[in-house]
């Protein structure tokens, strides 16, 4: 395995605070060269359901009833044909990403998620920005950087990446390049206000929102 393999390897095998392993995300079909990464709140079920649809998920990595080091061994294949796949993911601008995923998240009534009266104020500046939970990190932090997510040591790892605002056009040449019909499917799509997206920001939380995802907006030059 060469260097860069390497790094590859090292960065999406690793296993953060919590147990969650940076690779899990990930969609695979061995047989077909496809490999999709799933980021949260970019429409990534809906393309999940479509691989699963065409029969191109062999549902490895991202099955938590397998064992660590089984799909740590089905992964050092695939990163040793790395240049083989078709590897494609979708981001979404980060402001409306954050709004997304701050109401997906109040709503869950689950062990680490928000608690439902957290403001918007207090998930950025508490959560986001500073982490003043253990679990933080591991869900607001590398889970949420588009940028870490796509690039490994600079270089960007994906051959198609797919905008959240372009997603039907992107999908359909993801779906070209895969040999597969383009189906519309959504799924577990956000029921907040996207008229109202404006009122959640203020300038200074906005900031605080550029700095923490510096590398991000200068890749993605979000606005």
């Amino acid at each position: 395995m060469d260097t860069f393999k390497e790094k590859l390897f090292n960065k999406y095998t690793r296993i953060d605070d919590i147990g969650h392993v940076v690779m899990s995300p990930m969609t695979i079909c061995k047989a077909k060269k496809v490999l999709f990464y799933h980021i949260g709140k970019t429409a990534g079920s809906s393309t999940d359901r479509l691989l699963n649809d065409n029969g191109l998920n062999d549902n490895i990595i991202n099955n938590m009833r397998i064992p660590y080091r089984e799909r740590v061994k089905y992964f050092e294949e695939v990163v040793e044909n790395w240049d083989e796949y078709f590897k494609f993911t979708t981001v979404r601008n980060k402001f409306d990403q954050l709004i997304s995923l701050y109401e997906m998240d109040r709503g869950l009534n689950g062990k680490f998620s928000l608690a439902s009266a957290t403001t918007f104020e207090e998930f950025i500046k508490n959560h986001v920005a500073r982490q003043t939970r253990p679990i933080d990190a591991s869900l607001y932090s590398w889970p949420m950087d588009q940028y870490f997510l796509t690039h490994t040591d600079g270089k960007l790892v994906f051959d198609l990446i797919i905008k959240f605002d372009d997603y039907e056009a992107g999908l359909k040449a993801a779906c070209e390049r895969m040999n597969i019909s383009y189906t519309p499917i959504k799924v577990n799509v956000g029921n907040y206000d996207k008229t109202k997206v404006d009122t959640y920001y203020t300038p200074e939380l906005k900031e605080l929102v550029r700095t923490t995802f510096a590398q991000e907006f200068e890749y993605f030059k979000w606005s």
